[in-house]
């Protein structure tokens, strides 16, 4: 996986959201009350995770910087930095979203998938989708899923 500077950015938007997670009754029935909590990005990766190069997913920001941030990549996505820099953060952008693709199962239950970065980086990432990148990133998405399973499938 190659990181790279918009990964920090999209971290900084990552470290502002606020997760509102539904967890069903116990016994599964549909009248059952559900628990409702809130997630952050600190209260999800703990100290003693093992973030490896991700070490700059630990902690929180304000709001305000995030605010900022969304604001700059969507300058730099829309070109106005140049069109080099366009393409480079839509490719980032949609890599983070498309690697949910690639979780394990294991990461894709709940409670294991709020600790993953991948998880943040990829909402981080939706806050700063424009609508004709959506409907490339949709395609890019089937295209990058059925891989995935073929991949599965002959390992």
């Amino acid at each position: 996986m190659k990181l790279g500077i918009l990964d920090v950015f999209l971290s900084v938007i990552a470290k502002a959201l606020t997760l509102q997670v539904k967890i069903r009754g116990k016994t599964g029935n549909s009248g059952t009350p559900k628990e409702i909590t809130t997630v952050t990005l600190a209260t999800s990766i703990q100290p003693r995770d093992i973030l490896g190069v991700r070490w700059w997913l630990r902690g929180s920001v304000n709001k305000k910087l995030s605010e900022v941030i969304i604001n700059l990549i969507k300058d730099m996505a829309g070109g106005k930095m140049s069109e080099c820099w366009a393409n480079i953060t839509k490719g980032a952008i949609a890599e983070n979203i498309l690697h949910l693709t690639y979780l394990s199962e294991e990461q894709r239950i709940p409670s294991s998938c709020l600790r993953t970065p991948t998880l943040w980086l990829a909402l981080a990432s939706l806050c700063v989708l424009d609508e004709d990148h959506v409907e490339r990133l949709t395609s890019g998405a089937t295209e990058a899923f059925f891989n995935h399973l073929l991949h599965k499938l002959y390992m």
